[in-house]
């Protein structure tokens, strides 16, 4: 067998394991952790212990939505998929949204996650929310595929971290930006 073939199949075997592996986890955690919904909302979901952390969401993100339409000049394409999910565990976090346990908060094409070491810095809480908001507003227009492969990351973060106010940034030199768009790839 030629060698551009055995490296093409190692590279489809590796791919298959990996979404296999990482899948599966995801799947079991999505099956056993068990949220309540907020009443009054269809998009706020909470752990037990986590319900100090509600309001904070229910008071804000519908002003934070509409600000960050305001900001990046589109409205979102699919508000109504929105979903915030609020943990207690920092590991229950990490293992549902694939994130780091130090961060505070992540999102995919349609859902946030805001970690319990939000209490840590609560005042943050608002802005996190926005930073997040702003990676879901670009993703439900390109797509996921698109947000990973074609822009630039140092893109992604900086403009999330711009309309939030500097959420997620606060330990970032100038020093550290410059070198990793200067790293940058694409």
């Amino acid at each position: 067998m030629p060698l551009r073939r055995i490296m093409i199949l190692r590279y489809i075997v590796s791919l298959i394991l990996l979404v296999f592996v990482t899948g599966c986890s995801n799947i079991y955690s999505r099956l056993t952790y068990d949220f309540e919904e907020l009443s009054s909302s269809r998009n706020i979901f909470y752990e037990n212990g986590a319900e100090d952390l509600v309001k904070y969401v229910d008071d804000n993100l519908a002003d934070l939505v509409s600000e960050l339409e305001a900001q990046q000049y589109l409205e979102f394409k699919a508000p109504e998929k929105l979903k915030v999910f609020l943990f207690n565990d920092k590991e229950r976090y990490s293992s549902y949204s694939f994130a780091s346990v130090r961060t505070r908060g992540s999102a995919t094409t349609n859902d946030i996650y805001i970690s319990p070491i939000i209490r840590e810095r609560i005042g943050t809480f608002r802005s996190i929310l926005k930073h997040e908001l702003s990676h879901i507003h670009i993703r439900q227009y390109i797509g996921t595929w698109s947000y990973i492969k074609d822009i630039p990351g140092w893109f992604l973060e900086g403009l999330a971290v711009e309309v939030s106010g500097g959420a997620g940034a606060e330990n970032v030199s100038v020093d550290m930006l410059t070198s990793a768009a200067q790293r940058s790839h694409r």
